[in-house]
């Protein structure tokens, strides 16, 4: 994102204590995650992105989502979002519908990915970023 930007690293310094928890909550709107963990919000991220990238209609990958997340958490979020989509709704409005799980930095990602039609290429950002 730097070199895109024609920016260029001049120092890197470790960073101070709570910062972790900072960006956390650009993730997400509650540090951890809510009910849902950093590890299943990567996974389901990183899923979504393969389906998406593998042909399957947004529909059936979260109907999918639903049907195989492990966690009750996922499953319900999944089931949402599906829900939401059915109704007619744009995915990153869906996420918003979500605040707890999916944080602000997560919705924008996915409305640059809705534009710019590369929605699996940004989940894979996403995922990478919280990993």
């Amino acid at each position: 994102m730097l070199r895109a930007r024609d920016l260029s690293v001049v120092r890197v310094e470790a960073a101070p204590q709570g910062a972790s928890a900072a960006l956390g909550k650009l993730f997400s709107g509650r540090k951890g995650f809510g009910r849902v963990k950093a590890t299943e919000l990567s996974m389901f991220t990183r899923q979504l992105s393969t389906m998406l990238a593998s042909g399957l209609a947004l529909m059936e990958a979260f109907e999918v989502l639903s049907e195989q997340s492990e966690s009750p958490a996922m499953c319900k979020v999944s089931a949402n979002i599906a829900a939401e989509i059915r109704s007619g709704a744009d995915l990153s409005a869906a996420l918003e519908s979500c605040g707890k799980v999916f944080g602000p930095l997560y919705v924008s990602m996915v409305k640059a990915g809705e534009a710019s039609g590369q929605m699996d290429q940004i989940l894979v950002r996403l995922a990478d970023h919280l990993e």
